[in-house]
């Protein structure tokens, strides 16, 4: 069963990652903001999504996909 958590928690964080660069991006933001609340998390948590959006989408390609990865595996641990 972890395993099964483990990928679906991945899933979620390539997924809040891929939005964080569309204009849907302010619906989820509010949507994991209320999950994470939820679930206990550091109040610090939804200040970092709004600060990793900006970061991603000034970064260039090469430097975009290494954040994407970075950022995709710091929210899969937390979503675990």
């Amino acid at each position: 069963m972890d395993s099964e958590l483990a990928v679906l928690a991945a899933s979620g964080a390539t997924t809040l990652v891929s939005l964080m660069v569309t204009d849907s991006w302010t619906h989820a933001r509010e949507l994991v903001g209320r999950y994470l609340t939820r679930t206990g998390t550091d109040p610090d948590t939804f200040d970092d999504l709004q600060d990793t959006r900006p970061r991603l989408l000034a970064a260039d390609s090469t430097e975009r996909e290494w954040t994407a990865r970075e950022v995709g595996r710091r929210y899969g641990d937390r979503l675990r």
